[in-house]
């Protein structure tokens, strides 16, 4: 019996589970059972860990003794296999909402929230101002490709990608800085 008595379950640095690992490695274990999942492990994702690159790859069976956990079998690899797709799903939509509300109380603290556009940057204050260096960059592969320089050229002359040259190419600064010194 493996125990990691006044340690929390919520992840796997514990004495006990890193002695569990190590005696699944040596093959010392066929199963792991548990009174309840959250006795072995607070964190589904620390879960899926310890089943796919510990107990999985050794053939180490998990049962619970009091949930339908029992991989000894075909239906509780099914029910795990499914539970896991159904926790993948949810903790990415958890993700999506956390990140939506971050935005969203960045954007009310009147701070800038998607990519910096071309030719601006962030001032001290995490204001968006024009940068007078970036818009000159741009000025000069576009006054380059005008004098009939090919993207490459361009490329390699000012140490940048073929990609970054043919944004900066195709920008239409008069636009560019209407529409951001606007949102400034």
């Amino acid at each position: 019996m493996i125990r990691d008595r006044g340690y929390s379950g919520k992840d796997l640095n514990r004495p006990g589970v890193q002695d569990l690992i190590k005696r699944c490695a040596a093959g010392e274990i066929d199963v792991v059972i548990v009174y309840k999942v959250d006795r072995l492990i607070r964190n589904q994702k620390h879960l899926w860990q310890l089943m796919e690159d510990v107990l999985g790859p050794q053939g180490v069976g998990f049962i619970s003794v009091s949930e339908p956990f029992d991989t000894t079998t075909a239906t509780g690899k099914a029910f795990l296999s499914m539970l896991g797709v159904l926790f993948a799903q949810l903790e990415r939509e958890l993700i999506g909402e956390r990140t939506r509300e971050g935005l969203r109380h960045k954007k009310a603290s009147g701070d800038w929230v998607t990519r910096i556009p071309i030719g601006f940057r962030m001032n001290e204050s995490g204001q968006l101002e024009e940068d007078p260096d970036g818009i000159t960059q741009i000025q000069r592969a576009k006054r380059l490709s005008r004098d009939g320089k090919s993207v490459r050229d361009i490329a390699r002359a000012m140490n940048l990608s073929k990609n970054t040259i043919h944004k900066w190419v195709r920008t239409d600064l008069r636009a560019l800085k209407s529409k951001y010194i606007n949102a400034l």
